[in-house]
C-alpha cells in the first residue's frame, strides 16, 4: 500500500511538475508561433514536446522517486507518520503547482490575493 501510494505521488507530481515546465517554455519560445503555417507551427510544436517533454520528464521522475525512496527508508520504524507525512508533502506540493499554474496562465499571484482576501495587503 505504501509503496502504491509513493508511486502514485511520483508520477502524478512528475507530469505536473513536467507540464508546468513545458507550459513555461512554450511562452518563452515565440518559435511556436512564429511561422504562417498552422501545420507548419503544429509540426514544430509536436517537435519541441518530444525534445523538452521526455528529459524533463526522466529528470523530474529521478529526481522524486530518489526523494521519497530516501523518506521512506529513513522513516520505516514511524509507519502511520510516514504516510502522514507523504500525504502532508504532497499537499503542499499540490498547493505550490497550484500557485504556479494561475501565475503562469493568468498572471494571477495567489500569496497577494489571499492577503488582499484577509485584509493584510
Amino acid at each position: 500500500m505504501k509503496k502504491q501510494y509513493a508511486q502514485f505521488i511520483i508520477y502524478s507530481t512528475t507530469v505536473l511538475v513536467v507540464k508546468l515546465a513545458y507550459d513555461y517554455l512554450m511562452t518563452i519560445l515565440p518559435v511556436v508561433k512564429s511561422t504562417k503555417s498552422p501545420y507548419l507551427d503544429v509540426l514544430i510544436g509536436m517537435v519541441l514536446t518530444l525534445i523538452l517533454f521526455i528529459p524533463l520528464y526522466d529528470i523530474v521522475h529521478n529526481a522524486l522517486k530518489g526523494k521519497i525512496d530516501t523518506y521512506i527508508e529513513t522513516s520505516k520504524k514511524f509507519h502511520k507518520k510516514q504516510m502522514v507525512g507523504m500525504t502532508v508533502g504532497y499537499i503542499l506540493m499540490l498547493i505550490v503547482l497550484f500557485g504556479c499554474f494561475v501565475k503562469l496562465k493568468f498572471d494571477i499571484n495567489i500569496i497577494t490575493e489571499i492577503l488582499k482576501k484577509v485584509g493584510i495587503k
